[in-house]
């Protein structure tokens, strides 16, 4: 069958060739995808799956790149009688073009087999032999292929220009994915090597050095430090700075039974008037028989009670969650039972007795605290008898408790 050139006036082959292109503009539908992938990062858990989610994209991005070359190159390298693209060219050019070797029907050696061209091989072999020519085009020039005209070679330095670009930014773009992922551990080891150096060279004793690393660590895990969201969140209106504390705490302010009956409202307010604190081993938050300023409620971290023998003090196998909620009981000073301390760096709630009280008087219905005769917090028994030993049925019987090391340090509520 005689070929007739697009150009010679058969309507049919120039629409079909027209046709034939336009279905690339079926990969505008990729924009799509990339939205939905936005959507995608936005919702990640954690900075590890966010900087997985950005690898994955450039994979992506390089994986498409090689697709559409892969396709266009075979295009490129075909005879005029297969090719969409030669049958727009015009009359010289398409006779020049069909008169030329390309690298798709040149014969190729096949040892003791006979010669082969790229056409004659299946299609999926041609699809993965482009898609891998084109991955080395991103490095250097693969030998199997070179180009056979001069309309391939201007293609193929076109090509070498996107790819090596491409290949560029990918790789800057892996590297410092991979970087991200230890870049924050990283940089808190130096400060905690220097930190460590320093109190070294002053001569700080090894019990309060391991204070301060411990009390680091902890601000460190809690990202209280090295973290890149407390820019953002310094820069966040009071309201919403409100509401992400009260997101915080609501959960631990619901536990005390103080507030079991306390409207939603209510609730809210109590957490504007708490506040979280970070606290290093050794600090004593309520002391056996002085008066109690407010309810302490452990977040994270470890707080221990404290048996008294006459001039010594020692650390007992009870371990507390809440401290001193019996205060809100009533408006009159009321004395703590129990000595606590933190045994390890700990994060806690401190719940203000006077603010609560003022909250009580401002809300009125909304906010109700229970008396002694009420069911809901009931004033504690002293947890040791008279020979300083612990009662059994208040021990809930924890073993291998961290010793106490270091002085006790009193918090204030001004603290």
């Amino acid at each position: 069958m005689l070929h007739v050139h697009i150009w010679s006036g058969k309507w049919g082959e120039r629409v079909m060739a027209v046709v034939s292109l336009l279905r690339l503009l079926r990969m505008l539908r990729l924009q799509k995808l990339l939205l939905v992938w936005e959507r995608v990062e936005e919702g990640a858990s954690s900075v590890l799956q966010l900087h997985m989610f950005v690898l994955l994209r450039t994979l992506v991005i390089i994986f498409l790149f090689c697709h559409l070359n892969a396709c266009f190159w075979f295009l490129v390298g075909q005879k005029p009688e297969h090719n969409v693209l030669a049958m727009l060219l015009p009359g010289s050019m398409y006779e020049n073009f069909a008169s030329l070797p390309h690298w798709t029907s040149v014969e190729r050696d096949g040892g003791d087999d006979d010669p082969w061209t790229w056409m004659e091989e299946p299609i999926f072999n041609q699809y993965a032999f482009s898609f891998y020519w084109t991955l080395g085009v991103m490095r250097t020039m693969p030998a199997e292929v070179t180009p056979a005209n001069v309309y391939e070679r201007v293609y193929v330095m076109m090509l070498m220009f996107a790819a090596f670009s491409l290949f560029a930014v990918s790789v800057a773009q892996v590297t410092q994915t991979f970087t991200k992922f230890t870049e924050r551990k990283r940089t808190f080891s130096e400060e905690i090597l220097s930190l460590q150096l320093y109190m070294k060279t002053i001569g700080v004793p090894k019990t309060l050095q391991e204070d301060v690393v411990n009390y680091s660590k902890h601000l460190y895990d809690h990202r209280q430090v090295n973290a890149k969201e407390s820019g953002l969140m310094a820069r966040l209106p009071s309201g919403l700075t409100k509401d992400l504390h009260n997101a915080h705490v609501e959960s631990y302010i619901k536990q005390l039974a103080t507030f079991k009956h306390w409207t939603q409202r209510a609730l809210r307010k109590v957490s504007g008037v708490s506040e979280v604190r970070h606290i290093g081993r050794g600090t004593v938050l309520s002391q056996s028989g002085k008066s109690a300023d407010g309810v302490w409620v452990l977040m994270a971290g470890q707080l221990e009670v404290l048996q008294h023998h006459q001039d010594t003090v020692s650390s007992a196998s009870l371990l507390v969650e809440v401290v001193d909620e019996e205060c809100l009981a009533t408006n009159e000073p009321v004395r703590s039972l129990l000595t606590v301390i933190s045994s390890a760096t700990a994060q806690v709630l401190f719940i203000p007795k006077e603010r609560v009280f003022n909250l009580v008087e401002s809300l009125g219905g909304e906010a109700k605290l229970p008396n002694k005769e009420d069911d809901g917090v009931e004033t504690p028994a002293d947890p040791f008898d008279e020979q300083g030993q612990d009662k059994p049925l208040l021990s809930p019987g924890f073993s291998n408790q961290p010793k106490l090391a270091g002085p006790l340090r009193r918090v204030t509520p001004s603290s």
